[in-house]
């Protein structure tokens, strides 16, 4: 019965974190570019409680002792960003754009230790910055193919479906749009920025650009919602489960083992 408490407890626990993914796929509903998460699950055949110390000498914090293997449950192995398009909303802003397709505009997001670090986005809010530049909302210089800002000159400035920046019929720059083999693996960061640390990127052969419109979320609030409430079953079902289960072992040791 002790078992039976464990493995419905991690199981929870996977319910619960499914639920703050979908939280946070909510609440990013109605922000440019945003892509929803997805929890991953699978179950284990055996999880190794805590010991004091392992058999490989590993030491465990203070006060915890060996239990003994837990067979059954449920783990979280992976939040997956789901990186599907959203549709597009027509702003008729010159400078904001959206990718219709594949790929992510490159941004320069600087770190302490590396000023020249890149980071991707979905998000083409973009606007010029105090020296001219090419910017996101958040205030980062955004890249063009050779990885450097992009300097725009003052006047109307027109983006062709390939990237090609243009003002008064010239050639200014050319925007990066990064393509990765698999775009799963990519780490979400704040301002609707991701990391994608390991993963090789290349510049898109063929890149769908769209000026004057901007990408909606991928979230569908009806499916998070349906899942919302798929989570919030399973999770009530599994108070239920210990709930019973401990009227069990209540049973098993002031009924059973009272000796008579």
């Amino acid at each position: 019965m002790i078992r039976g408490i464990y493995a419905t407890a991690s199981g929870m626990g996977v319910q619960q974190a499914r639920m703050d993914i979908i939280s946070n796929n909510l609440a990013n509903l109605s922000v440019f570019g945003f892509k929803r998460s997805s929890v991953t699950a699978a179950p284990f055949s055996e999880l190794l409680l805590v010991a004091a110390e392992q058999p490989n000498g590993t030491k465990a914090p203070r006060g915890w002792n060996a239990v003994g293997n837990l067979s059954y449950g449920a783990a979280v192995t992976a939040v997956k960003v789901d990186p599907a398009g959203g549709t597009l909303k027509e702003t008729n802003r010159q400078l904001d754009l959206a990718i219709a397709g594949d790929g992510y505009f490159a941004v320069n997001v600087p770190s302490a230790g590396d000023p020249g670090r890149v980071a991707y986005t979905r998000d083409g809010t973009f606007s010029r910055d105090a020296g001219g530049y090419l910017a996101t909302s958040a205030g980062h210089r955004v890249l063009n193919s050779s990885y450097s800002p992009i300097l725009l000159p003052d006047g109307e400035i027109s983006v062709s479906p390939a990237g090609v920046i243009s003002a008064g019929g010239a050639e200014v720059d050319s925007l990066a749009v990064v393509v990765f083999d698999d775009a799963n693996q990519m780490i979400r960061e704040g301002n609707g920025y991701f990391a994608a640390p390991g993963l090789q990127g290349s510049q898109h052969d063929n890149p769908l650009v769209r000026q004057g419109f901007l990408e909606r979320s991928n979230v569908d609030p009806n499916v998070e919602i349906t899942n919302m409430l798929t989570a919030l079953k399973a999770y009530e079902a599994g108070q239920k489960l210990i709930q019973a289960h401990d009227e069990l072992l209540g049973k098993a040791i002031n009924q059973v083992g009272t000796l008579r």
